[in-house]
């Protein structure tokens, strides 16, 4: 086989796999309203925009319900260009989720800013990591052994409410 045709087989496998990993609208996920409160900044900076899986995980907050709101972690999974913008974090805009529960990815707050992946800024050489909290949620404090359940968010599976 040429060496297009295997590319060609190959970038298809992957995007199957991608989408065998979301959940179905209305089938085996859950819909969730919410918005994104905090983010990795070195999972935005590392994303290929070719046919190769990137993966940004997010802190998400639902709306109060019985009074409070809840915080969870979502990985979510795409090809190429993500359909999370700059502006949906700037102004955290609200969104409906389609998601899968992924309870093997649950871990506290505190894991979830340790385990951020940090890169070096190759124009100011200084060091990315940690996560960011998007400006509308600056002094928000999470505790540090907050259970955060994780959620897997597909391509495709998100929807802004708030323009």
């Amino acid at each position: 086989m040429n060496i297009m045709v295997r590319a060609a087989m190959l970038a298809a496998s992957l995007l199957l796999s991608v989408l065998a990993s979301a959940p179905a609208p209305g089938r085996h996920g859950i819909a969730i309203d919410g918005r994104i409160i905090a983010y990795r900044p070195c999972d935005r900076i590392i994303q290929y925009s070719s046919f190769v899986i990137n993966e940004e995980v997010f802190l998400f907050e639902t709306p109060p319900s019985r009074g409070r709101s809840r915080i969870i972690k979502i990985r979510y999974k795409h090809v190429g260009e993500s359909e999370i913008t700059d502006r949906i974090l700037e102004q955290a805009l609200l969104m409906k989720l389609e998601l899968k529960r992924e309870a093997s990815c649950d871990e506290t707050y505190r894991q979830f800013v340790s385990s951020a992946p940090t890169v070096r800024d190759e124009a100011g050489g200084r060091l990315v990591s940690g996560i960011s909290f998007v400006q509308k949620f600056q002094g928000l404090k999470p505790p540090d052994d907050l259970p955060l359940e994780c959620y897997v968010l597909g391509e495709g599976h998100l929807r802004l409410i708030e323009r």
